[in-house]
């Protein structure tokens, strides 16, 4: 039984339990209530009182109004001669989600999202500087006091990208791969903020390839449709790709710039853009370009080489093959044996679909180390011992040559290849005695390109300057048409090879066995621009006494007089532009004219060269300059281009003769009185 002390010593204990439960339930309750209260602080959404609107929350009541006498008119008035007027001078306002958002908080300049680029390791690789630059924006995260409420309320946070790209409250996830591709200095691929925009751009430019044909490199962009409804809404760089998933770094991911992983074969993934056009693209063999064809009717991929060090150059591709009895096996960019054929001259040609497939490039790395890595799958030859397979890896690291029989053998650490006929695939092995022993096949690497602004020509803005990477010895097909500049519309009438001063016209064939660069001819596509008809009428035509014929003069024209320093590569083209004032020029080989028309846009382009003529500076004929044979290039008729020949002078085209060019108006009421007026069909001007 228990005692009346012990009853009371419970009561005591249960009462102090009591209490303790109530102050923790006190103290995990206020916990809550700061929590919130610091958590809406982050998001955005302060308490009242400390909203960013500049105004007062208020209701208007009864104390706020009164009525007043509207009408003027003596009579007996009415409820509508009254009207309730607020006298308490305050807006009625009540906050909203808009009113805690912050405008000025977190505000960026280029000042600084460039210093998040300050650590960035730029190198001659677009692809790799693409992926550097992305990676460096990892972590951002878009503002959580700054944003804007949109009309379907959805909460739009402010953006380093948005603000770079002038639209702060937009959505970023492509706004963001366009940061990262100008800021990796692309400059020659079309931007948008919105993702299906951009994918039509670089669909319309040769840019887009989808997934069932083109195998990415990392550094390509990736777009992505989420919604599943056949429309791309977001992109991402691409930083790893392999068989069975691809890595992406994405901007406006849950408002951050994060990585993610996709599956290789998921429908989301709605196709690819090549940050290096052509580099890697299968459709440019059948399209673009052809190869020579060996004795067995098969395009040429590479031709035999005896193993020699000063080979392995930045415009080499190479070949990389072994011998198995009469058979020859090359080692493609998955490990994969695959069988090609040599005849006598040493064309090696394969029924491979795609050559790039077996196509490698060596770049040193040191102490007779290369990173050996392939055209197509862009991933590296370097055994592993990974249970006896594994020869090529996605990291880019070296493998050593060790000279051997004539050939060489390819060690990574104490790992080689060995050929594996049963397979049709080469295999990792330790053992040196039975690894292979490598041939090569070589052909140069070239880069054209294809300029229709001819050198960012400034009227010529707009048109594409677009780059191929072909093989020494592919045969290209110059394209018929090309995208117009922007200014006025134009018609193509033929490529220049700036390099060598030939011309040619649409749909010629061009073996390529150096980097070249070819400027589009360009004249107006129609010389019908309209008249001034209202200062026309009952004016007078000079054409029965006076012969005006109407000439189009292009900028290839200047080739006349000027001649071009030329650089190129894969990554541009430069062309300084000089006056020739002694001897021939190189276009035709005839003696310089001494002439050019000038452009003052000071951008060092073809008609503003260096050097030029001082007496020529004011744009015109220079009296002292011209003569019978200017007069004849300038104003002849039977020299002008030739679209259908190709002779003629090019950049100048004979429009024909115009009518009504001349005219008076002899009318002294008339504000264009003793005015000649420029008019005609073929072109009008006052």
């Amino acid at each position: 039984m228990m005692t009346v002390e012990k009853y009371l010593q419970k009561q005591q204990l249960n009462k102090k339990l009591y209490h303790g439960r109530i102050m923790a339930i006190l103290a995990v309750s206020l916990f809550l209530i700061i929590g919130v209260f610091w958590w809406l602080k982050l998001i955005g959404i302060t308490m009242a009182g400390e909203a960013f609107c500049g105004m007062d929350e208020h209701i208007h009541d009864g104390e706020c109004t009164r009525v007043e006498l509207i009408c003027s008119e003596e009579h007996s008035h009415t409820d509508t001669c009254y009207m309730e007027v607020y006298s308490c001078g305050l807006y009625e306002h009540i906050h909203t989600a808009s009113c805690y958002s912050d405008l000025q908080a977190d505000l960026e300049t280029e000042a600084d999202w460039e210093a998040s680029l300050a650590g960035v390791r730029f190198g001659t690789s677009d692809l790799s500087n693409v992926v550097a630059v992305a990676k460096s924006q990892l972590g951002y995260r878009e503002s959580t006091l700054n944003f804007k409420i949109d009309s379907s309320g959805n909460r739009n946070g402010y953006s380093r990208y948005g603000e770079w790209y002038g639209n702060p409250y937009g959505s970023w996830s492509t706004m963001f791969t366009a940061f990262c591709l100008r800021y990796a200095g692309i400059n020659n691929l079309p931007i948008s903020a919105g993702a299906e925009a951009m994918r039509l751009k670089w669909q319309e430019n040769g840019f887009y390839q989808t997934p069932d044909v083109y195998t990415p490199l990392a550094g390509d962009v990736v777009f992505l449709d989420k919604n599943s409804n056949g429309t791309v809404d977001a992109t991402a760089i691409l930083t790893a790709f392999g068989d069975a998933e691809i890595t992406v770094i994405e901007g406006d991911l849950d408002g951050r710039v994060a990585e993610s992983v996709y599956s290789a074969d998921d429908p989301v993934i709605h196709g690819y853009g090549t940050v290096r056009p052509a580099a890697n693209l299968r459709f440019l063999r059948n399209t673009f370009a052809l190869r020579a064809l060996a004795a067995d009717g098969r395009e040429v991929i590479a031709k035999t080489a005896d193993y020699d060090q000063s080979l392995f150059v930045e415009t080499n591709c190479f070949v990389v093959y072994t011998q198995s009895g009469s058979d020859y096996y090359a080692f493609d960019g998955n490990g994969n044996a695959v069988l090609i054929t040599i005849d006598n001259e040493g064309n090696i040609t394969s029924d491979v679909a795609d050559p790039d497939t077996i196509l490698w490039t060596f770049t040193y790395s040191s102490a007779n180390s290369y990173l050996i890595r392939n055209i197509s799958s862009g991933r590296y030859m370097h055994a592993y011992p990974n249970n006896g397979t594994g020869v090529t890896t996605g990291g880019a690291y070296p493998s050593t040559l060790i000279e051997s029989g004539g050939g060489v053998q390819i060690r990574s650490n104490s790992e080689y290849a060995r050929l594996d006929t049963a397979s049709d695939s080469f295999v990792m092995t330790q053992n040196q005695s039975i690894a292979a022993v490598y041939q090569l096949g070589v052909t140069s690497r070239c880069t054209v390109w294809l300029d229709g602004t001819n050198g960012g020509l400034m009227s010529l803005g707009g048109s594409l300057n677009q780059s191929y990477n072909l093989l020494g010895g592919d045969v290209i097909t110059l394209p018929s048409e090309w995208q117009s500049p922007e200014k006025y519309a134009y018609r193509l009438q033929g490529w220049y090879d700036v390099k060598n001063s030939r011309y040619y016209l649409p749909g010629e064939e061009v073996t390529v066995t150096e980097n070249l660069v070819f400027y589009a001819d360009w004249v107006a596509a129609t010389y019908d621009i309209g008249q001034f008809n209202a200062q026309t009428v009952n004016t007078v035509s000079t054409n029965e006494f006076i012969t005006t014929r109407v000439f189009d003069y292009g900028s290839l024209f200047n080739l006349l007089s000027a001649r071009a320093g030329v650089n190129v590569n894969s990554s541009g083209h430069t062309e300084t532009w000089q006056m020739v004032t002694n001897g021939t020029v190189p276009y035709q080989n005839r003696d310089t004219l001494n002439y050019i028309f000038v452009d003052y846009d000071g951008g060092g382009d073809i008609t503003y060269p260096n050097n030029r003529d001082n007496a020529n500076i004011s744009g015109g004929v220079y009296a002292g300059l011209y003569s019978d044979e200017l007069a004849d290039v300038l104003f002849g008729t039977d020299n002008a281009f030739d679209p259908i020949t190709g002779e003629g002078i090019i950049g100048k085209t004979y429009v024909g003769t115009g009518d009504y060019l001349l005219q008076y108006s002899n009318d002294p009421n008339s504000e264009y009185y003793g005015y000649y007026y420029y008019n005609s069909s073929l072109n009008a001007a006052s």
